[in-house]
């Protein structure tokens, strides 16, 4: 549903002929996945506009009657518009003269304001002046302005994105109506249509679970391996077995190392059944919607968003509740994180590129960071001692791996947890002590 400029055109003029110089209120907001559907009550007649999402749904029309529940969806497009637009007046609307920029003249508090939407390729780019000193661009985000804007104010800030730069006449397609979409929507919601992205999220789903059942299967053979008499783990930290990788900390033994793979090779056994039965219950569920037993839900549709900016999210770490610091006598500032987001703050923000990074070898525990490039100034034993007593751990000798902040990188996804290189490795003895040491802040 692709309307071209002269298409768009057609349907402002139908509307604005209808309305005539009516004012109208702005009351109910809608949204399907690819339409916003934005009721307007005039005086006399209650007015159903659709404005397409972008992507192939691209375009005014105007409706009989509000999207039916089964189709709404909700999101911060929708959202945005509730919380600004609604309960606005609205009259005529118009069509920017370059391209396919929809232009909404609305006021609101006794201010005018602007709702706009350009529909550009297949994605589409919204902006909403904000009283008299912000605006609202969908692909930048919020700015602040300290001048008036009129109508055509407002579509030149769209000829950074390539306003006018297609050609206005072009071929007819075939838009159909909102009615015809709803119509077409409904009947894929029926039983016996199997959508296409859960079909895909199945079949996703069904290879990764093969894929892990003959990973867990190689169990045979990985204890084989370890049988064989010339087979030697030594002082490996990582080794491949029958195709499955283990990994080792450096104060394991060779016992030590054997039992870790029996072990695992214990779990596989636990987590080959789990995964037959998951595998089982997924063939099922396949069969049923192949066979038309299943009637699809809206979430199987894709939400189409126009182009929006996005913010990064930045974590705020209380230093006095998440972080711990210190100082040596010689002067140095030592800090230790108590949680995952302090973690990645002191990496991220505190640390410098070549201060040094400590962690508990092979073993859950605070990252701490010491603000020193010269390791002949480090007094490894009270970092251990630290870390120890903070890990909560008893051991009085204390396993430490180490590197420099620059040699860190976070684990997408996962707070806290970063991988490492050019790490050294040390142990040092527990000092009862080191309170009187370092000097915490």
């Amino acid at each position: 549903m692709i309307q071209n400029y002269r298409q768009l055109e057609e349907n402002v003029k139908i509307y604005n002929d209808q309305i005539g110089s009516k004012i109208g209120q702005i009351q109910k907001i809608y949204s399907t996945p690819h339409f916003i559907c934005i009721t307007i009550r005039f005086p006399g007649q209650t007015t159903y506009l659709y404005l397409g999402r972008g992507s192939h749904f691209e375009g005014l029309w105007q409706g009989e009657a509000i999207p039916p529940s089964e189709l709404r969806v909700k999101d911060r497009y929708l959202e945005y518009l509730r919380k600004h637009i609604r309960g606005a007046k609205v009259g005529k609307i118009f069509l920017d003269v370059k391209d396919r920029i929809l232009l909404i003249p609305y006021y609101k508090k006794g201010l005018e304001n602007f709702f706009a939407i350009f529909w550009r390729g297949r994605s589409a780019y919204f902006l909403n002046v904000e009283g008299e000193e912000s605006i609202f661009k969908s692909w930048s985000g919020l700015e602040k302005i300290d001048q008036t804007l009129d109508a055509n104010s407002v579509l030149d800030l769209f000829n950074l994105l390539g306003r006018g730069e297609i050609e206005l006449k072009g071929k007819d397609s075939k838009t159909g109506t909102i009615e015809d979409y709803i119509s077409t929507q409904m009947e894929s919601l029926n039983k016996g249509h199997f959508p296409r992205r859960k079909r895909k999220n199945l079949d996703r789903k069904e290879h990764k679970i093969i894929n892990d059942l003959g990973r867990v299967r190689s169990g045979p053979k990985i204890r084989e391996a370890l049988e064989a008499l010339d087979f030697e783990i030594g002082d490996k930290t990582e080794i491949v077995i029958a195709g499955v990788k283990f990994k080792f900390s450096r104060n394991l033994n060779e016992f030590q190392k054997r039992n870790q793979v029996y072990q695992k090779i214990k779990g596989f056994k636990i987590g080959e059944a789990i995964l037959e039965k998951r595998l089982l219950e997924l063939e099922r569920e396949k069969k049923k919607w192949q066979q038309g037993e299943v009637a699809p839900k809206l979430e199987t549709k894709k939400v189409i968003m126009p182009v929006w900016a996005q913010k990064k999210i930045k974590t705020k770490v209380s230093s006095h509740q998440a972080i711990d610091y210190f100082k040596t006598d010689a002067g140095i500032k030592i800090a230790i994180g108590k949680d995952v987001n302090a973690n990645d703050y002191l990496r991220n923000k505190w640390g410098a590129k070549e201060d040094y990074w400590f962690h508990l070898e092979g073993l859950k525990s605070p990252h701490l960071i010491i603000k020193c490039s010269d390791t002949s100034l480090i007094p490894f034993a009270a970092i251990g001692s630290i870390i120890r007593d903070y890990g909560k751990y008893e051991f009085s000798e204390i396993p430490l791996v180490y590197t420099q902040v620059k040699n860190l990188k976070g684990v997408k996804g996962k707070s806290g947890s970063v991988t490492f290189k050019k790490a050294k490795y040390i142990r040092v003895e527990y000092l009862q002590n080191w309170p009187e040491k370092i000097l915490r802040l």
